[in-house]
């Protein structure tokens, strides 16, 4: 399963747009971020963060939501049950079953 986390740009670094970083506060641990996906997002703004990479530009009130969101997940001190199998949030309901046909050469 995939996570992007929010954090706000502190300062942004470089001119090139594919190589632009920014420093990215998470709560107080700060971290250079590659920004090569969000050309538009500015010193101050808030952006969700996978992987080293900023993946949108996002505002505080979304941001807010989503540290809140991640708070409460922390707060299991096991893994939570889901009602639902990971793979069944990632595949609409009616989606067709997934089957490999190979190919003979």
């Amino acid at each position: 399963m995939c996570l992007a986390v929010p954090g706000q740009i502190l300062e942004i670094r470089g001119e090139d747009s594919l190589s632009r970083t920014g420093l990215v506060s998470f709560g107080g641990a700060v971290k250079e971020i590659l920004l090569a996906c969000t050309p538009e997002a500015e010193t101050e703004d808030y952006v969700l963060v996978h992987a080293g990479l900023a993946i949108a530009v996002i505002d505080q009130a979304a941001a807010s939501r989503l540290r809140e969101a991640l708070e409460q997940l922390g707060e299991f001190s096991d893994e939570p049950e889901l009602p639902v199998t990971p793979i069944q949030l990632l595949t609409p309901s009616d989606a067709p079953p997934f089957h490999h046909h190979r190919r003979s050469l």
